[in-house]
């Protein structure tokens, strides 16, 4: 196949990981025609031609929620690297490939999360905290299911910007069937991992807002609650443990109270973890 058929198959496959395969075949066959970004361009083109419009053209909901392989094609175009020159594209799009190959692959028993629930969490979130005006005031948020495992995450989240040092522009998040940590007592729930993203989505949201927040919120936990020892915490344990203590607060007092997996953290925490999500979205 030359580089526009295997474009065209790219759209066409409706399997995640087969077209990371196809991506990767389009690099080698696109590594050796004579007009590189001619290729890249028209990758880009295509795959926002099939993503974009039912995105674009949905004026009344206030999220945008998908599955199957419409979740797949916005998976593949929003997680694209943004183009360069062809030869760091190409290296770009390889990298690319290549993790979705290697970390993606078809469960067995693991759950996932519906477009239902998902409506019904961010249903009560918007009730008690006017979430989607707050935390996205810009453009609406995809959420994206994907029926796939991935051995590092079971969602991941992406953030963009209208131009370096900007406000947020737009957030989507991309949720994976949930697997448990072996290593922890807890049991994970799809509903827990949706909110702990949405808790992601308001703490960078604030910081983006105010530098320096979630500094501020760490050391309010540790004098007050005694949760955390700054000192031994690495900065990227510090914005999960932020993003578990907002989900806490989210879920708590809600009809999703169960699928939080902390169960010894007290109901007197939950209640000041609840007011710091009231006072936070209140401040946006």
């Amino acid at each position: 196949m030359d580089v526009r058929e295997i474009t065209n198959e790219i759209i066409k496959s409706g399997d995640l990981i087969k077209s990371g395969e196809l991506l990767q075949r389009f690099v080698d066959e696109c590594s050796n025609e004579k007009n590189k970004l001619k290729c890249i361009d028209l990758l880009y083109k295509q795959l926002g031609e099939f993503a974009l419009p039912d995105y674009a053209m949905d004026f009344e909901n206030k999220y945008y929620a998908c599955e199957g392989a419409n979740a797949i094609i916005k998976y593949l175009y929003f997680g694209l690297p943004r183009r360069k020159n062809s030869k760091e594209s190409l290296q770009a799009i390889k990298e690319y490939a290549d993790t979705i190959v290697a970390r993606f692959y078809k469960p067995t028993s693991e759950q996932l999360i519906t477009k239902n629930r998902i409506g019904e969490i961010i249903g009560y979130l918007d009730k008690e905290f006017n979430f989607c005006n707050k935390v996205f005031p810009k453009r609406k948020p995809i959420f994206a299911i994907l029926d796939y495992a991935n051995t590092h995450f079971n969602a991941e989240s992406l953030m963009t910007f209208e131009n370096e040092g900007a406000d947020i522009y737009s957030i989507h998040v991309f949720l994976y069937r949930t697997k448990q940590d072996t290593d922890s007592p807890y049991k994970t729930f799809p509903e827990y991992v949706f909110a702990h993203e949405l808790g992601h989505m308001l703490q960078t949201v604030k910081e983006n807002q105010k530098p320096g927040t979630a500094s501020q919120i760490l050391t309010f936990i540790h004098k007050n609650l005694g949760l955390v020892k700054l000192d031994d915490m690495p900065p990227e344990d510090e914005l999960e443990f932020l993003a578990d203590t907002f989900s806490t607060g989210m879920l708590h007092q809600s009809p999703f109270a169960k699928y939080d997996p902390f169960k010894i953290i007290p109901n007197n925490y939950r209640d000041i973890y609840k007011k710091m999500i009231t006072d936070i979205t209140n401040s946006l």
